[in-house]
């Protein structure tokens, strides 16, 4: 009988493990075995297997989203052990399952850990996560779990573990974060120590029977206030003298408190159930037993708790009684004395999956995906991108045309999350196929204005972005306008003046090169970054502008027009029909927006930012981590050449020069009027007139007339 009440108990634990697991494995039962547990019981008359209710982990989003994070931004490569923490609750008869919580907090040092206000006991952890989906297949999870109930029993023999609870439930958990698809591979086990002949007991009641209404009042009071003051408390000693109860720590424990009838020896327990213990107490009680209960009867307390009304309920805490056997702690070399791998979903041991990809927002995930491309980048490549300083870069292009659009798009797949798009025009059924944000149906009635598309486009791409178009007309120096006209003018120079203050970088990509002209301007003034890029049938420039230096006032490299002899005019009025039009090579653009976006993440990273010097060309010595700054660059493609330049600040620039920065900040208006209205006076005010005359005066050359030059031939 005693034996068939034996094999009974454990063939329905075993049963019963494809949710719990037991001391007795029905797969490896055998007749030895058998014949064991028959003697065990003849010695042990009316006792029960008793059995425990294993951990069921229940990592929230919150979690994944961090391990996907430190992913990307901390471990990167490393597959190396990382410290973890998890939690679990007191049960209650409500919930049985006994859960182990893992948050976003679970990557938090013990110090923060501990200052958390709540009433879960905490558990240490061990992460190891794969870099590949068969690095994960490959690993070899029963020594990972080895090493966890290594620690364990370690823990236990030099008595740590009495004096930090945290010591004594612990887990591993090894993951493989497939980020494209954010879907996550993990697989945890709750290694506890198996004892060297079945765990039974004799008695199994609940605290009602044990305590009175009293003490388990006192008994919650002190165990809150216990386990307040320190969130590692799980374990305790109950003392029930009288009508008093006293709570003290595991600390206090000595051999000599095994032999005292009426202590009691507690545990928080995860479990609700009235017939199973939860997890941790299996460690508790081979805790118990090296350090002197071992073959003695004592009581376990299965603390369990619930608020009712405001006030702690612990009706639900059991109490076993059992005499404790022996256990072998594991350590390094231990192959079969600890259990406690999780099962999967089929009810098997194995990993699990969770893919929150289904659950999050759409939006969220375009931006992970566009963060996971970046951040790949400092896995390996160039760890010292600055990725955060790129997306927080607010930018202003000047023209949402060929130019305009594909700069956009380089700027969108760097990160760039605040983009703001300036055009005059009107999408027109030429401009899909060159501009990459417009479609035909752009084109219909009339056109939609190019900003305002081109910012939904790029809206429609990605959602995240922050953008806007704005239709406006840039007054153009040698572009003359009415007095009547001129208040609207002004209106536009506002407005101008107010985008380019509002953003960090603006980007020249006009048609004309009297539209980059006030741009220019403002830029210098304000001493704000300028980026300039242009084309012609096959060959482009992409180049900055310089910043004002502080100590000279001269710029640190020169603009767009340091390099004229001439002041900016009006290049429309005579143009023909393809001067008119932007008649390129159809694949130059995409060349010259990437160099010019390129050129300004390099200005980012550099330590002197818009005042970086001019990188030489064919530099070996890299400026920044991604490599040297060129103050422009001009390439060709009837030789497939580019080639980085320098043009060094002109001091009579009719854009960036002292004098034209000082007329702008002084009287900015009357600066405007006279540059679209009167010719030449860019060329006066900057000096370049006289400059010219000068240098061309009657005393410093022997002119040669016609009539004498044909003579000497």
């Amino acid at each position: 009988f005693d034996l068939w009440y034996i094999l009974r108990d454990g063939c329905m634990s075993h049963v019963h493990t494809t949710r719990h697991n037991t001391d007795c494995d029905i797969a490896s039962f055998n007749l030895d075995q058998a014949h064991h547990l028959l003697h065990y019981s003849s010695t042990q008359t009316m006792a029960k297997l008793m059995r425990f209710e294993p951990f069921t982990s229940s990592a929230d989003a919150s979690f994944w989203h961090t391990l996907a994070q430190k992913k990307l931004s901390e471990f990167k490569l490393d597959e190396s052990a990382h410290e973890l923490w998890g939690a679990f609750s007191p049960g209650s008869s409500l919930d049985p399952v006994a859960r182990l919580s893992l948050t976003a907090t679970a990557f938090q040092p013990l110090d923060s850990q501990r200052k958390q206000q709540t009433n879960a006991a905490l558990v240490r952890g061990v992460l190891h996560n794969a870099n590949s989906l068969n690095s994960f297949k490959a690993f070899d999870m029963t020594s990972l779990a080895r090493q966890t109930a290594s620690a364990i029993g370690a823990s236990i023999r030099d008595g740590s573990v009495l004096k930090d609870n945290s010591y004594l439930t612990q887990f591993c958990l090894f993951t493989f974060a497939d980020l494209k698809k954010y879907n996550f591979f993990y697989w945890f086990a709750f290694p506890v120590m198996k004892p060297n002949t079945p765990l039974q007991f004799t008695a199994l009641q609940s605290i009602t029977h044990v305590l009175t209404a009293d003490q388990q009042q006192e008994l919650s009071r002190q165990t809150l206030a216990l386990t307040s003051a320190d969130r590692s408390t799980s374990c305790f000693v109950v003392d029930p003298s009288g009508d008093a109860v006293k709570v003290s720590a595991l600390d206090s424990l000595t051999p000599d408190m095994f032999d005292q009838e009426n202590l009691i020896f507690a545990c928080i327990d995860a479990s609700g159930s009235q017939d199973f213990a939860g997890w941790p107490v299996r460690n508790f009680i081979a805790c118990l037993s090296f350090h002197g209960a071992a073959g003695k009867s004592i009581k376990i307390m299965c603390y369990r708790t619930k608020t009712l009304g405001g006030t702690a309920d612990i009706t639900a805490s059991i109490v076993f009684t059992l005499t404790v056997p022996e256990f072998t702690l594991a350590d390094e070399q231990s192959e079969a004395c600890f259990t406690g791998f999780e099962k999967n979903s089929r009810k098997q041991l194995g990993p699990q999956t969770c893919n929150l990809s289904g659950t999050m927002d759409s939006t969220r995930l375009a931006e992970s995906a566009v963060d996971l491309n970046l951040k790949l980048m400092r896995w390996r490549l160039a760890p010292a991108v600055n990725l955060e300083k790129v997306s927080a870069t607010k930018c202003l292009l000047l023209g949402s045309g060929t130019l305009g659009c594909n700069v956009a798009r380089c700027l969108l797949g760097w990160g760039v999350r605040y983009i703001t798009f300036v055009d005059s025009g009107k999408v027109s059924f030429s401009n899909p196929v060159r501009q990459s944000l417009f479609q035909f149906e752009d084109c219909l009635e009339g056109g939609k204005p190019k900003a305002k598309t081109a910012a939904k486009r790029l809206k429609e791409i990605f959602p995240s972005v922050i953008t806007r178009g704005e239709s406006m007309m840039i007054p153009m120096a040698g572009h003359p306008v009415s007095d009547a006209q001129l208040p609207d003018t002004i209106t536009a120079v506002d407005k101008l003046e107010a985008l380019i203050d509002e953003h960090d970088v603006t980007f020249l990509l006009l048609d004309t090169k009297e539209a980059r002209w006030l741009p220019t301007v403002v830029c210098a003034a304000k001493n704000k970054l300028c980026f300039t890029s242009a084309v012609g049938f096959s060959n482009y420039v992409s180049m900055r502008h310089g910043l004002v230096q502080p100590d000279t006032n001269a710029m640190s490299v020169g603009c767009y027009f340091c390099t004229d002899t001439t002041g900016p005019k009006d290049t429309l009025a005579k143009r023909a029909l393809d001067q008119q039009c932007t008649v390129a090579r159809p694949g130059l653009s995409f060349v010259a927006s990437s160099h010019v976006v390129e050129l300004l993440i390099n200005v980012l990273h550099h330590p002197d930012g818009g005042l970086a010097p001019s990188s030489e060309n064919g530099m070996h010595h890299h400026d920044t981590p991604l490599g040297n700054t060129p103050q422009q660059v001009r390439g060709d493609l009837m030789g497939f050449t580019s080639t980085g330049l320098s043009s060094k600040p002109f001091s009579m620039c009719t854009a960036c020069s002292p004098p034209l920065r000082k007329a702008y900040l002084e009287d900015r208006d009357t600066l405007v009027r006279n540059a679209l209205n009167v010719p030449g006076y860019c060329e006066q005010l900057s000096g370049l007139t006289a400059s010219m005359a000068d240098e061309f005066a009657d005393d410093d050359f022997d002119w040669v007339s016609e009539e004498e030059e044909e003579g000497e031939d």
